[in-house]
């Protein structure tokens, strides 16, 4: 749910470089919604004003294409205020050396 690009590809870049070749990694996103308004680039000021961000599931996949997509699941959640959300389980791993 981070707002900046920037900063989600410096946390993907960082869980890249902290994981070994050939380990896992589990992310889970809010996934867009029907009936929330979205900004372009699909932030939005939840109801206790933090700005967040919820993608669509192929916008996920594209940041996180640095690994090998192993499985994804939505699921339907609850976010901390109580509303309906859905969610998305990406499991990759790092791709071997080269």
């Amino acid at each position: 749910s981070i707002p900046e690009a920037s900063a989600r590809k410096m946390v993907i870049a960082e869980l890249e470089r902290l994981t070994c070749p050939g380990g896992l990694v589990h992310v889970a996103e809010f996934l867009k919604t029907e009936g929330r308004s979205y900004s372009r680039s699909g932030t939005f000021h939840s109801s206790i004003g933090v700005e967040m961000k919820h993608f669509d599931q192929d916008e996920l996949l594209q940041e996180l294409d640095v690994f090998e997509t192993l499985h994804t699941r939505e699921i339907e959640t609850t976010s901390i205020t109580g509303r309906s959300e859905r969610a998305l389980h990406y499991f990759g791993r790092k791709r071997a050396l080269a």
